[in-house]
């Protein structure tokens, strides 16, 4: 049993009897509780929420269509949110209309869905809004125009739990009529007690995706999950000169060097808040296996307000050649960003986070060079919170595939050891899935005092 304390003084326990993984480091498992103390008590209509499921609509199960890819994940966060805050187990599934027992559905207003048929007096959901509606005793729906507004709607139940100090009736916060949703000032919030979110973006070649109406798509989530500091990886010069001047005007300074004698071969920039941090120290290298393309971006940024002091670095991995040659050649770079994260630490005595796209599996040597190295831990394991790290996206051809498990992941954070990992996510929707063949990975971490 360990305790974690978080903003408001109060604290977290978390109970983790043992966890079994797998060779590809799987979990399997997955005995863990957290709950955090005190507890709040949450009601729906007046009545317990015990026995209560999080669920979405049949003609969901089975995504992808258009306008689902991701529901089964805010379903996922939410009922991990509400474990978390009430104590309570909260199972997720199908919707059932004849169920007897509390349910929350959280469903989108488009094709396949049928979202809108559950919004209360014919007022559809449009374009970018949201309703959370109590039409039965004992259920609420949630229904956003897409999956980022179904989400960010799930969360204000989230956010309502967070303000409680006793007892809280979730559906205080439904209304009749349609919020909208607007990226710019409507973020996903930070895990509770958390102080910062990264997020490790692999933007896609612009050859392989020579489509300009991206780059506003890529804004728009980049605004809803709203990190702190962004690691990019195959930021091309197209992506760059067209991409990185949308993202400087949403407020973010970006490390990006041009080398080799003016030839811009640094595809893998940082981006931090320009409000929030200053630059004290930055670099930028080749990776090892004679492609210009591959390489890490480093830099230790300090924050204005409190003068907390991190590194942080962002990568891309030798993905060319036959398979010895990539295996080789990984556990160079490997080698090299363990280099670059130990020159950090001396240098400044702070926490490194390193992010990217590293083109391994949990099974590679060179995963297993970074996390045996002693002082790189895997975020996906070492997260205090459940979060969904299971699938990639693939947006070829119109088409979406969200398949695979934890071992495919090639998009990794590891961190040092006094970094305290809040959550590690993939973030999937629609939205995102059109624009990259990668899922953008954050994760909400504060540091050990």
């Amino acid at each position: 049993v360990s305790g974690l304390p978080v903003n408001d003084g109060s604290v977290v326990l978390s109970v983790v009897p043992y966890a079994i993984y797998s060779e590809t480091g799987t979990r399997i498992n997955g005995i863990s509780k957290q709950i955090r103390c005190p507890l709040v008590s949450a009601t729906i209509s007046g009545k317990s929420i015990e026995g209560l499921k999080v669920t979405y609509l049949a003609n969901e199960a089975n995504a992808p269509a258009n306008d689902v890819t991701g529901i089964k994940e805010a379903v996922e966060l939410l009922a991990n949110d509400i474990e978390y805050y009430t104590g309570v187990e909260v199972e997720t599934g199908i919707y059932d209309p004849r169920a007897t027992y509390p349910q929350i559905v959280i469903a989108t207003s488009g094709d396949g869905s049928g979202g809108n048929a559950l919004v209360a007096n014919n007022k559809k959901v449009g374009a970018n809004q949201y309703s959370i509606i109590s039409k039965t005793s004992g259920e609420i729906y949630i229904v956003g125009d897409n999956t980022i507004a179904a989400e960010y709607a799930s969360q204000q139940l989230v956010q309502l739990l967070i303000s409680a100090t006793d007892t809280v009736e979730l559906t205080s916060i439904c209304a009749d009529l349609p919020k909208t949703l607007n990226t710019k000032n409507d973020h996903l919030p930070l895990t509770d007690g958390a102080e910062y979110r990264f997020m490790t973006l692999n933007m896609l070649w612009y050859s392989s995706h020579p489509d300009t109406s991206r780059y506003g798509k890529m804004i728009e989530y980049i605004n809803y999950y709203s990190p702190d500091v962004i690691g990019f990886q195959e930021c091309c010069a197209e992506n760059m000169n067209r991409f990185i001047p949308m993202l400087k005007a949403e407020g973010y300074t970006v490390i990006q060097q041009d080398v080799y004698s003016g030839t811009y071969n640094n595809t893998v920039p940082l981006a931090y808040k320009t409000s929030k941090f200053t630059c004290v120290d930055k670099g930028w290298e080749q990776l090892p296996g004679g492609s210009k393309f591959f390489g890490v971006t480093w830099a230790v940024l300090k924050d204005k307000a409190t003068s907390e002091t991190f590194g942080v670095t962002t990568s891309h991995f030798y993905n060319e050649g036959d398979l010895e040659d990539k295996v080789i050649i990984r556990q160079d770079n490997t080698k090299r960003v363990l280099a670059i994260t130990n020159n950090i630490i001396k240098k400044h005595g702070c926490e490194v986070i390193n992010m990217g796209d590293y083109n391994m599996r949990s099974f590679d040597e060179a995963y297993h060079m970074m996390v045996d190295s002693g002082i790189l831990e895997d975020t996906r394991f070492t997260s205090f919170r459940d979060g969904i790290m299971a699938r990639l996206a693939r947006s070829l051809n119109s088409t979406v595939l969200l398949e695979g498990s934890p071992s495919r992941t090639i998009d990794y954070f590891f961190v040092t050891s006094k970094v305290n990992v809040l959550r590690t996510r993939s973030a999937i929707n629609m939205i995102i899935a059109s624009t990259t063949d990668h899922n953008p990975v954050y994760t909400d971490i504060s540091f050990v005092k």
